[in-house]
């Protein structure tokens, strides 16, 4: 009997403190005009010391179990993708689980960076698919902000906090369809964070904050995100025309303007929110995700192909029917 599984619900959570590009040309040399031209984003959420990744995952996984008609206790694994842990030990999924009140459930972290989302439900769809579990809480969640140096405007322009849930059911029917991973652990350099502290870490010197080779990253991310499209095409046999809605990673709009423009997409079929929250790393396509399904943008019957890149190297994609 071949068996499936299914993304039955999804919920999200940013802190409520939004940063706008107004307020970056306070204490940076640079201006919203600029940000917006090389970015696409207007304002970020930024966590409060009390907002640690297990708090804003705890408050999104309420919102997916509630969307998806289900009790905690249904859940039996837990995944949590994330770098921004605050903990060596415990990890986020085990705090999040205790948060939850669900015990006995297999829980651990994935550290797949922008990816990690994908990441965990890629891996939640396997265990289902080979009755290693029934119900699966896959998180993505970071807290990027406390990563970048606030003094450096390649970086600290770009990242927002948040997290994005979901929840990943046995199904009888074909949900999630397809997916990929993939990593480049020889390009990690060009994204890095050599911090060897959880949050709040202390910075001795600038090399422990957020590095970013822009330009390599953007290029490595258009190229990639290109290759995942294409691998999908082929190895699904469909055609990017029969998607009804792209969600990729929200890090830069230039890099999703590319991709979409090299496959003919209308806007329509493109969703867009890093105009409000900026690159959220892990959150990032489970926040666009929650958005697109609560503004209608996706509905039951729709087919969703989703695509992330990040540091690491690392990338994915999920081809999924909802």
């Amino acid at each position: 009997m071949q068996l499936y599984s299914k993304i039955k619900g999804v919920g999200s959570y940013v802190p409520s403190h939004v940063v706008s590009n107004y307020m970056l040309e306070e204490t940076l040399d640079t201006s919203h005009e600029w940000i917006v031209a090389r970015t696409g984003i207007e304002e970020r959420r930024i966590s409060s010391d009390t907002e640690s990744s297990s708090f804003m995952a705890i408050e999104a996984a309420k919102k997916a179990i509630a969307a998806a008609d289900i009790k905690a206790q249904d859940i039996d694994m837990v995944i949590v993708g994330t770098t921004t842990s605050t903990y060596v030990m415990p990890s986020t999924a085990c705090e999040v689980a205790a948060g939850l009140g669900i015990s006995g459930a297999t829980a651990f972290d994935v550290a797949a960076a922008c990816s990690g989302f994908i990441y965990a439900v890629s891996i939640a769809d396997k265990f289902i698919r080979t009755s290693e579990a029934k119900c699966v809480l896959a998180i993505g969640v970071d807290r990027y902000s406390r990563l970048c140096n606030p003094a450096d405007r390649n970086t600290s322009i770009l990242f927002g906090d948040g997290a994005g849930a979901s929840i990943i059911r046995l199904s009888d029917t074909p949900g999630i369809e397809y997916t990929e991973l993939g990593s480049d652990g020889g390009k990690s350099d060009i994204l890095t964070a050599k911090n060897q502290e959880r949050l709040p870490f202390i910075k001795e010197n600038d090399n422990s904050y957020l590095q970013m080779q822009g330009q390599d990253v953007f290029k490595s991310a258009v190229s990639k995100f290109n290759e995942l499209i294409d691998s999908v095409q082929n190895k699904k046999g469909i055609h990017i025309e029969d998607i009804d809605m792209l969600i990729p990673h929200q890090a830069n709009i230039r890099i999703i303007n590319s991709v979409a423009k090299r496959y003919k997409l209308p806007d329509a079929k493109v969703f867009l929110n890093v105009q409000k929250y900026g690159n959220t790393s892990a959150a990032s396509v489970a926040l666009a995700l929650d958005e697109a399904m609560q503004s209608g943008h996706i509905k039951e019957g729709s087919r969703v192909l989703m695509l992330a890149f990040g540091g690491g190297l690392t990338w994915g994609s999920i081809l999924a029917t909802f």
